[in-house]
């Protein structure tokens, strides 16, 4: 009898459990461009600061006015009207806050109890929001409802995973079935080959790996790329999130001030815990940037294994790739012996039947599939 086969795959690799960390670098932020960067091209993402759960906003958090004689960003003075815009924005923040901690008294009662046996209060560390956590009961079809009993309209779709949305009769009754054929065999049903042949058809790559998660997806990516080449260094896009594993823990959300010049960007980790030699093994440049790509791989000849990326970067925004983009990243790549992994995480169903893959009509050396 068949089982449901895992919902984490990549194209001869997949993905794996994540990591609960304190660490609020550890987990993906909105990566930011610089002052008067439009989020399009090459941005540069700025981390996020995220803030533990609390009742209401503290001033450290609050927009600041200018300081007298202090500067704006880019060198412009500031006006009085920024300062009272900034003041007035400070002070809606602070009544919309109060408002919403008065709406969610259960979900601040279980932020303090979840702070005694959670890492950070929660399960994953962009959870923590100011002003508190909002804790959820339910969801049903795009309608989700916290444990207060307010109803929000779900905009984010647990990154992609509920595309159908929550509770659809059709998958209700799939699951229910398969779970009613058993829960763990830990040996193969013929329910995988159906999936991976699906996937083989959808994204033009005949072998297919299951596993438990987008790291674990990723991670084995990686792998594959170093094992294939006999190679150690990675290219990775600054900005890029792709799970909780060292050789991509890096640049994810760096701080303005570590991140180097524009076209010559520094490898920064984005977690504690992770050597240096690890991180210096993973190269970054900009999205878009197939210049940058191709200077990291002449000024590293028959060294780099390979380059992961989002087809479609999604950790600062949702950030399209120029024509001639990833075809120009495939062609420069192998032409100097170097593969190319697509994290599709985000965007395997979302972006299409076949994924950004499918969308863009280039087909990677490995896709990485997970969630969504």
């Amino acid at each position: 009898m068949d089982q449901a086969t895992p919902l984490d795959a990549a194209a001869v690799s997949t993905d794996a459990g994540q990591l609960i960390q304190q660490t609020p670098a550890a987990e993906p932020g909105l990566a930011r461009p610089r002052a008067g960067q439009p989020l399009s091209g090459q941005s540069r993402p700025v981390s996020t600061q995220h803030v533990a759960a609390r009742p209401a906003a503290s001033a450290q958090h609050r927009p600041q006015p200018p300081t007298a004689g202090s500067s704006r960003q880019n060198g412009r003075p500031s006006s009085g009207d920024e300062e009272r815009a900034l003041l007035r924005l400070a002070g809606i923040i602070d009544d919309q806050e109060e408002i919403f901690v008065r709406r969610q008294p259960e979900s601040l009662r279980l932020a303090g109890r979840a702070s005694g046996s959670l890492a950070g209060g929660v399960t994953s560390s962009w959870q923590i929001t100011r002003p508190q956590p909002v804790w959820l009961s339910h969801g049903q079809g795009s309608r989700i409802y916290d444990v207060d009993g307010n109803e929000y309209v779900d905009l984010h779709g647990g990154y992609g995973a509920a595309l159908a949305g929550h509770g659809h009769p059709a998958i209700v009754e799939a699951v229910r079935s398969q779970v009613g054929l058993g829960t763990h065999f830990a040996q193969p049903t013929r329910t995988a080959i159906a999936v991976a042949e699906e996937l083989s058809r959808r994204f033009g790559l005949p072998q297919w790996r299951f596993a438990n998660s987008g790291t674990e997806a990723t991670m084995d990516a990686v792998h594959l790329m170093r094992a294939i080449t006999g190679r150690d260094l990675i290219i990775k896009v600054e900005g890029c999130y792709h799970g909780h594993h060292d050789s991509v823990q890096v640049s994810v959300c760096p701080e303005a001030d570590d991140i180097g010049p524009a076209d010559r960007p520094l490898s920064v980790p984005s977690s504690t815990g992770i050597p240096k030699a690890i991180t210096d093994l993973t190269l970054i440049v900009g999205f878009n940037d197939l210049v940058a790509v191709k200077r990291v791989l002449e000024e590293n000849p028959g060294q780099v294994a390979g380059m992961i990326v989002e087809p479609i970067m999604m950790n600062a925004g949702i950030i399209l790739p120029e024509p001639g983009y990833l075809a120009g990243l495939a062609d420069l790549l192998h032409a100097h012996g170097s593969l190319l992994a697509f994290d599709e995480v985000k965007t395997g169903l979302t972006a299409g039947p076949g994924g950004a893959t499918g969308l863009t009509g280039v087909t990677p050396d490995i896709v990485c599939l997970a969630k969504a």
